[in-house]
Formats: structure tokens, C-alpha cells, sequence
């Protein structure tokens, strides 16, 4: 990575649309090029698959991008209580 870049890893369950940001991670043994990134799932994380959703990309001084890294399809299993997650809304209109 060029001096001063950065990025920002977003995980979410494969099941539902719930990005968790981890943060850039830290450097391995200073390498520009691997890192380890970390961090906590909410008390009631969804339960089962998960994978990285993107990774953003910013260059030196950049407030937002939309550059994001190209990445392995990485996934993991979340384990916790199973619960229902609504796939449908029904919407009226009361005049």
C-alpha cells in the first residue's frame, strides 16, 4: 500500500444485509501487504454464515471513496440463537 493509504473491512451474515465495519486492522511484521484485522460482533449477531462484504480503499487524506479491494470469497460461521429474519412488508395506504 502506497504511504499513508488505508482501508476498512465490512463483514455482514450471507442472510441479511448487516454490514459491520472492523476497522483497518494493523501491519504483520510491517508488511505492506498483509494485516490483521479484528474486532466484536454485536451481542445478537445473526447466527450461521458470514463472508466480507468490502473492502474500501482510501488513499493519503481522503475523507470517502469509492474504490474498494477486490477479495476471496473468506467465510466464517457465526454461532448464536437462531431468529426469524422478515423477508416481506405489506404497506397500505389509509386516507
Amino acid at each position: 500500500m502506497p504511504q499513508g493509504a488505508h482501508f476498512d473491512l465490512r463483514i455482514s451474515p450471507v442472510s441479511a444485509d448487516e454490514e459491520i465495519d472492523l476497522g483497518p486492522g494493523e501491519s504483520i511484521k510491517g508488511s505492506k501487504s498483509m494485516f490483521r484485522v479484528a474486532g466484536t460482533l454485536p451481542q445478537d449477531a445473526v447466527p450461521g454464515e458470514w463472508h466480507i462484504v468490502v473492502v474500501w480503499f482510501f488513499l493519503p487524506g481522503a475523507g470517502w471513496t469509492h474504490t474498494s479491494l477486490a477479495t476471496n470469497d473468506l467465510r466464517f460461521h457465526v454461532e448464536g440463537s437462531h431468529y426469524a429474519i422478515p423477508t416481506r412488508a405489506q404497506v397500505v395506504l389509509q386516507q
